[in-house]
Protein backbone atom coordinates (compact mmCIF):
# COMPACT_ATOMS: atom_id res chain seq x y z
CA UNK A 1 0.00 0.00 0.00
CA UNK A 2 1.75 3.13 -1.12
CA UNK A 3 -1.20 5.51 -1.51
CA UNK A 4 -3.44 6.29 1.44
CA UNK A 5 -6.74 4.49 0.79
CA UNK A 6 -10.01 6.39 0.97
CA UNK A 7 -13.17 4.46 1.77
CA UNK A 8 -16.77 5.37 1.01
CA UNK A 9 -20.02 4.20 2.54
CA UNK A 10 -23.57 5.34 1.77
CA UNK A 11 -23.18 8.46 3.96
CA UNK A 12 -19.49 8.71 4.79
CA UNK A 13 -16.07 9.25 3.32
CA UNK A 14 -13.09 7.95 5.28
CA UNK A 15 -10.00 9.91 4.32
CA UNK A 16 -6.49 10.79 5.43
CA UNK A 17 -6.17 13.18 8.36
CA UNK A 18 -4.54 16.49 7.47
CA UNK A 19 -3.11 19.35 9.53
CA UNK A 20 -6.22 21.48 8.94
CA UNK A 21 -8.29 18.87 10.81
CA UNK A 22 -6.69 19.74 14.15
CA UNK A 23 -9.06 22.59 14.99
CA UNK A 24 -12.19 20.57 14.31
CA UNK A 25 -10.83 17.52 16.12
CA UNK A 26 -9.90 19.66 19.11
CA UNK A 27 -13.64 20.28 19.57
CA UNK A 28 -14.12 16.51 19.93
CA UNK A 29 -10.92 15.75 21.81
CA UNK A 30 -11.50 18.49 24.38
CA UNK A 31 -15.03 17.29 25.22
CA UNK A 32 -14.97 15.39 28.55
CA UNK A 33 -17.90 13.19 27.44
CA UNK A 34 -16.16 12.14 24.22
CA UNK A 35 -12.91 11.46 26.09
CA UNK A 36 -14.49 9.85 29.16
CA UNK A 37 -13.43 6.29 28.33
CA UNK A 38 -10.31 7.05 26.30
CA UNK A 39 -6.94 6.76 27.98
CA UNK A 40 -6.00 10.34 27.11
CA UNK A 41 -6.89 13.43 29.07
CA UNK A 42 -9.20 15.85 27.24
CA UNK A 43 -7.02 18.15 25.16
CA UNK A 44 -6.75 21.83 25.99
CA UNK A 45 -4.74 23.35 23.19
CA UNK A 46 -4.60 23.39 19.42
CA UNK A 47 -0.93 22.35 19.68
CA UNK A 48 -1.97 19.12 21.44
CA UNK A 49 -4.52 18.41 18.69
CA UNK A 50 -1.94 19.12 15.98
CA UNK A 51 0.51 16.72 17.61
CA UNK A 52 -2.18 14.01 17.73
CA UNK A 53 -3.15 14.58 14.08
CA UNK A 54 0.54 14.25 13.15
CA UNK A 55 0.86 11.04 15.17
CA UNK A 56 -2.31 9.44 13.78
CA UNK A 57 -1.72 10.71 10.26
CA UNK A 58 1.81 9.29 10.28
CA UNK A 59 0.79 5.72 11.16
CA UNK A 60 0.26 4.84 7.51
CA UNK A 61 3.54 6.34 6.28
CA UNK A 62 5.47 4.49 8.99
CA UNK A 63 3.73 1.16 8.24
CA UNK A 64 2.35 1.03 11.78
CA UNK A 65 -1.38 1.23 11.04
CA UNK A 66 -3.91 3.61 9.58
CA UNK A 67 -6.29 6.24 10.94
CA UNK A 68 -9.08 7.69 8.84
CA UNK A 69 -10.94 10.93 9.35
CA UNK A 70 -14.66 10.15 9.21
CA UNK A 71 -16.45 12.79 7.15
CA UNK A 72 -20.01 13.37 6.03
CA UNK A 73 -20.08 12.92 2.23
CA UNK A 74 -22.64 15.67 1.65
CA UNK A 75 -21.27 18.33 4.01
CA UNK A 76 -17.60 17.36 4.30
CA UNK A 77 -17.84 17.77 8.09
CA UNK A 78 -15.26 15.85 10.12
CA UNK A 79 -17.21 13.68 12.57
CA UNK A 80 -14.45 11.64 14.22
CA UNK A 81 -11.72 9.13 13.43
CA UNK A 82 -11.21 5.38 13.24
CA UNK A 83 -8.55 2.94 12.21
CA UNK A 84 -5.92 0.44 13.25
CA UNK A 85 -2.90 0.81 15.51
CA UNK A 86 -0.65 -1.62 17.39
CA UNK A 87 -0.43 -3.56 14.13
CA UNK A 88 1.62 -6.72 14.30
CA UNK A 89 2.19 -7.65 10.68
CA UNK A 90 3.98 -10.89 11.54
CA UNK A 91 0.88 -12.07 13.40
CA UNK A 92 -1.58 -10.53 10.90
CA UNK A 93 -3.45 -8.57 13.55
CA UNK A 94 -4.24 -5.00 14.46
CA UNK A 95 -6.11 -3.11 17.15
CA UNK A 96 -9.19 -1.11 16.22
CA UNK A 97 -9.59 2.38 17.66
CA UNK A 98 -12.24 5.04 17.17
CA UNK A 99 -13.95 8.10 18.57
CA UNK A 100 -16.82 10.28 17.44
CA UNK A 101 -17.92 13.82 18.23
CA UNK A 102 -20.95 13.95 20.50
CA UNK A 103 -23.21 15.59 17.87
CA UNK A 104 -22.87 12.42 15.78
CA UNK A 105 -23.73 9.89 18.49
CA UNK A 106 -26.66 7.48 18.08
CA UNK A 107 -26.99 7.91 14.31
CA UNK A 108 -25.27 4.69 13.22
CA UNK A 109 -22.25 6.62 11.96
CA UNK A 110 -19.59 4.64 13.77
CA UNK A 111 -21.24 1.34 12.83
CA UNK A 112 -21.10 2.38 9.18
CA UNK A 113 -17.51 3.65 9.40
CA UNK A 114 -16.19 0.62 11.27
CA UNK A 115 -17.94 -1.76 8.91
CA UNK A 116 -15.90 -0.24 6.06
CA UNK A 117 -12.68 -0.14 8.09
CA UNK A 118 -13.00 -3.75 9.24
CA UNK A 119 -13.67 -4.92 5.71
CA UNK A 120 -10.55 -3.09 4.58
CA UNK A 121 -8.53 -4.60 7.43
CA UNK A 122 -9.40 -8.12 6.40
CA UNK A 123 -9.32 -7.70 2.63
CA UNK A 124 -6.46 -5.24 2.06
CA UNK A 125 -4.34 -5.36 5.22
CA UNK A 126 -4.61 -9.15 5.28
CA UNK A 127 -5.52 -9.30 8.97
CA UNK A 128 -6.45 -12.63 10.46
CA UNK A 129 -7.55 -11.04 13.75
CA UNK A 130 -8.79 -7.59 14.71
CA UNK A 131 -8.73 -6.68 18.38
CA UNK A 132 -10.51 -3.91 20.23
CA UNK A 133 -9.89 -2.84 23.80
CA UNK A 134 -12.67 -0.95 25.55
CA UNK A 135 -12.22 0.78 28.89
CA UNK A 136 -14.23 -1.04 31.54
CA UNK A 137 -17.63 0.64 31.89
CA UNK A 138 -17.98 1.86 28.30
CA UNK A 139 -21.14 -0.10 27.53
CA UNK A 140 -21.96 1.81 24.31
CA UNK A 141 -18.62 0.91 22.74
CA UNK A 142 -18.93 -2.68 23.87
CA UNK A 143 -22.44 -2.93 22.36
CA UNK A 144 -21.12 -1.51 19.07
CA UNK A 145 -18.44 -4.18 18.87
CA UNK A 146 -20.91 -6.97 19.64
CA UNK A 147 -23.21 -5.61 16.91
CA UNK A 148 -20.27 -5.84 14.48
CA UNK A 149 -19.66 -9.48 15.44
CA UNK A 150 -16.77 -9.13 17.91
CA UNK A 151 -16.43 -11.78 20.63
CA UNK A 152 -15.82 -10.72 24.22
CA UNK A 153 -12.65 -12.41 25.46
CA UNK A 154 -12.46 -11.07 28.99
CA UNK A 155 -11.25 -8.29 31.24
CA UNK A 156 -7.61 -7.20 31.20
CA UNK A 157 -7.37 -6.07 34.80
CA UNK A 158 -5.55 -2.79 35.51
CA UNK A 159 -4.23 -2.90 31.94
CA UNK A 160 -3.73 0.83 31.28
CA UNK A 161 -2.47 3.58 33.57
CA UNK A 162 -4.27 6.79 32.63
CA UNK A 163 -5.45 9.90 34.39
CA UNK A 164 -3.65 8.89 37.56
CA UNK A 165 -5.15 5.42 37.95
CA UNK A 166 -5.16 1.92 36.51
CA UNK A 167 -8.02 1.07 34.17
CA UNK A 168 -9.33 -2.32 33.19
CA UNK A 169 -9.85 -3.01 29.49
CA UNK A 170 -12.48 -5.33 28.02
CA UNK A 171 -10.83 -7.33 25.26
CA UNK A 172 -12.81 -8.15 22.10
CA UNK A 173 -11.75 -9.81 18.87
CA UNK A 174 -13.05 -10.61 15.43
CA UNK A 175 -11.47 -13.23 13.18
CA UNK A 176 -11.49 -13.12 9.39
CA UNK A 177 -13.44 -16.41 9.32
CA UNK A 178 -16.16 -14.80 11.45
CA UNK A 179 -16.48 -11.75 9.18
CA UNK A 180 -16.81 -13.33 5.74
CA UNK A 181 -18.66 -10.76 3.60
CA UNK A 182 -21.18 -9.58 6.16
CA UNK A 183 -23.50 -6.76 5.23
CA UNK A 184 -24.99 -4.04 7.40
CA UNK A 185 -28.33 -5.29 8.66
CA UNK A 186 -30.33 -2.08 8.41
CA UNK A 187 -30.21 1.04 6.35
CA UNK A 188 -28.32 3.97 7.84
CA UNK A 189 -30.14 6.82 9.54
CA UNK A 190 -29.96 10.34 8.19
CA UNK A 191 -27.02 12.51 9.21
CA UNK A 192 -29.33 15.47 9.70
Amino acid sequence: MSTFPELETPRLRLRCLVADDAEELLCHWSDPEVMEYLTLDPMRTLAEARDMVDLLGGLFDRGMGIRWGITCKTKGTLLGTCGFHNVRWEHRRGELGYELGKASWRKGIMTEALFAAIGYGFSEMNFHRIEALVTEGNERSRALLVKLGFAFEGLLRDYEFARGRFLGQWCHSLLRSEWGGKKLQKSPKSLA
